[in-house]
């Protein structure tokens, strides 16, 4: 039996310094065909920083706050995450 969410931890936190961390369901993250991606580049180039330098999770079809900027980690897990913005 494999794990049953992928978390996404960003570099990024809030003014109490809690560091943005999600999950989303493993039936979204590694369906195929469900165009989740880790992007690097963005129209050919190096994603810029406003917009998740240097890799941004981008997981279309659910809120927009699952797709994480400044990704540090991808970790696949049995538990929902336990971060402030799930």
């Amino acid at each position: 039996k494999g794990a049953r969410r992928m978390h996404f931890e960003g570099l990024d936190a809030d003014v109490e310094g809690n560091q943005y961390w999600v999950s989303v369901p493993m039936e979204i993250a590694a369906k195929p065909g469900s165009d989740v991606l880790l992007a690097y580049q963005m129209n050919g180039q190096p994603i810029p920083l406003d917009h998740g330098y240097p890799v941004r999770a981008l997981v279309p079809g659910v809120t927009a706050a699952r797709s994480v900027k400044w990704l540090s980690r991808v970790v696949a897990s049995d538990e929902e995450s336990q971060g402030h913005f799930q």
